[in-house]
């Protein structure tokens, strides 16, 4: 299996994106929404640290700055997770997936191979609808 290289800002807005779609601008504030802050946090480091303490009081006003200090030491210097990893851990559909294009974060209902067989079989139908748009026409008079 290889691991393409996944663009970290693309990631952390497919992630926003998703999070913000489920729970709106704000995460709960309870265990959850703590989980999912952690797995923010855990790409925002790999930009920056103030990245991830701004994501974090953005997406959860009500945490304390002890609490944020806590979740980024606890990270380390972050973690890219897989596609599929992150898919599971967040509950991402390919229906929801598709819907907001997301284009970083795998799905928990298609694996990676349907999704890469899908993708190219559609490629194939463009390139296909390419060539015939660009074919000239033959006036037959």
């Amino acid at each position: 299996m290889s691991f393409f290289p996944i663009n970290r800002l693309q990631r952390i807005k497919d992630l926003r994106r998703v999070l913000t779609d489920r729970w709106g601008p704000r995460l709960p504030n309870n265990e959850t929404g703590r989980v999912l802050l952690a797995i923010v946090i855990d790409h925002a480091l790999l930009i920056a640290r103030d990245l991830a303490e701004r994501m974090a009081l953005q997406l959860l006003p009500e945490i304390s700055d002890a609490e944020i200090a806590y979740m980024i030491d606890k990270a380390g210097d972050g973690r890219m997770w897989g596609p599929q990893a992150l898919a599971n851990a967040i509950g991402l559909t390919e229906a929801t997936r598709v819907r907001l294009q997301v284009t970083t974060i795998g799905a928990t209902d298609c694996t990676t191979s349907q999704r890469r067989n899908r993708n190219l079989k559609r490629r194939r139908l463009a390139k296909l609808n390419a060539a015939v748009t660009a074919s000239p026409v033959i006036d037959a008079t």
